[in-house]
């Protein structure tokens, strides 16, 4: 019997949406457990007994160094036999087949299996043997094929179960792994790497009620593996019970998970369920393991330091800013101007409207296209009466469709300010015309529309 481990990442990705209007991409991110699956041969196989005098003399000769697994041994008495021989047994390709898969010579291996399928099409171990091969190789499909006929062939065991189960979640089927993993269970129910993929099919397949119930079984014998409690998290987001993921989620932290996406995805969790402190406090004490490599941890942080602006959580974001300022060298320009943006909203609520403006001027110059920091400009220079400078902000904000609608606006104001009510006007039914929705706005048209027919 010999064994084949497989490991692969997997991951769940679902929207939550923690900002108004927005929406952001949230994951549980867990590792899978490994995988293994045992190779046997086929104990009923029709051709068994089909070998000629000089195969059953080679069977002979090299049984000892098959019972001492001297694979390349029988790789040197198979090559001067076949020397000599022209025609070979279907049964003797399934053995070299065999051979050479344990050797990890896959071709040499897969050459055998059909050759020895093409002599005996009923040779359920060479089936096996290619669904190993192919197996390796990721050609998953070609793998369900051979997995599927060994099924058809009276193979029953929880080996090609589990195989067929694993096979289908890779091919995106998870209800027909689902059945798979029930039967490997059926026939080996202490086996939990089962029951691990069967919990990972009921995920997939969105049946989570039995995917609950199978994790918190699992949980009970196994409460400190922090996998699990990634997993119960995970069907607890799929069914939008945000604290049961926030509990689950904070266990496989104490737990020793602390891979940045969980931590982000935590993180978010929290602001959205109303506990931005706790958000906060676990941006923090983990900002170097957010900003090291090529996660997205500079990106959530400044997306909840944003959302902490627009609720105007000054001690929170003071907080949050504070952190990120220390690490400046760790975040590309882009971040650098952001942070800068969220710096002038702190001071200007604290009224400190000459520091807030060199901190977005300074953010503008990092990254131009920075539609908050001209916004934020524009909109603190149109308060201080400053309208022809705002107007500049305001037509570069403009120009990014994120912000044109709401720079349009904001120019529409500037000549409200001016009393430019033409002009104002022409601004106002332009954005109602893009976007037939804003019925708000039509009350300020027609207030406009009397202005300029009265002035007229």
């Amino acid at each position: 019997m010999k064994k084949f481990t497989f490991k692969r990442l997997g991951c769940c990705a679902l929207l939550l949406a923690f900002t108004a209007g927005a929406q952001a991409e949230v994951k549980v991110s867990l590792e899978e457990p490994v995988w293994e699956f045992s190779y046997r041969a086929g104990k009923n196989d029709a051709h068994r007994n089909r070998v000629n005098r000089d195969e059953g003399e080679f069977f002979h000769n090299v049984q000892p160094l098959l019972q001492k697994q001297d694979f390349k041994g029988v790789e040197q008495a198979w090559n001067t036999y076949r020397q000599e021989h022209e025609k070979v047994s279907a049964m003797l390709h399934e053995m070299m087949g065999q051979v050479f898969l344990s050797l990890k010579k896959n071709s040499e291996a897969k050459k055998h299996f059909e050759l020895a399928i093409k002599e005996d099409p009923s040779s359920s171990t060479s089936h096996r043997g290619l669904s190993m091969i192919y197996l390796l190789d990721e050609s998953y499909e070609k793998a369900r094929e051979h997995v599927v006929a060994s099924l058809a062939l009276g193979v029953s065991d929880s080996q090609v179960y589990g195989q067929l189960g694993y096979l289908n979640l890779q091919l995106e089927k998870p209800r027909s792994a689902t059945a798979a993993y029930q039967n490997a269970m059926m026939l080996e129910p202490g086996n939990t790497q089962w029951a691990q993929g069967l919990l990972f099919a009921l995920i997939a397949s969105d049946a989570l009620p039995q995917a609950s119930s199978l994790v918190g079984e699992m949980l009970s014998e196994k409460p400190d593996s922090a996998r699990l409690w990634l997993q119960r998290s995970q069907i607890a987001m799929k069914s939008q019970d945000d604290l049961t993921a926030i509990s689950s989620l904070e266990t496989a932290m104490s737990l020793g998970e602390k891979r940045a996406e969980n931590l982000t995805t935590l993180a978010k969790l929290h602001v959205k369920s109303g506990s931005p402190h706790r958000a906060v406090t676990l941006l923090n004490e983990n900002v170097s393991t957010l900003l090291a490599g090529k996660s997205d941890g500079a990106e959530t942080m400044l997306s909840i330091a944003n959302w902490l602006a627009a609720s105007q959580d000054w001690q929170n974001l003071a907080e949050l800013v504070t952190t990120l300022d220390k690490n400046t060298k760790r975040l590309d320009s882009s971040n650098t101007a952001m942070l800068n943006v969220m710096k002038a909203n702190l001071a200007i609520a604290k009224d400190q409207n000459s520091k807030a403006q060199d901190y977005l001027l300074s953010a503008i110059k990092a990254a131009p296209a920075n539609g908050d920091a001209l916004m934020t400009l524009a909109a603190l220079l149109r308060k201080e009466k400053k309208d022809e400078r705002a107007k500049m902000y305001y037509l570069r904000a403009e120009a990014l469709p994120e912000y044109k609608e709401r720079a349009m606006l904001g120019r529409a104001q500037v000549a409200i300010n001016q009393k430019a009510y033409p002009d104002a006007l022409t601004l106002l039914r332009q954005v109602y015309k893009s976007n037939p929705g804003r019925s708000d706005l039509l009350s300020n048209i027609q207030s406009l529309e009397n202005i300029v027919k009265n002035a007229s």
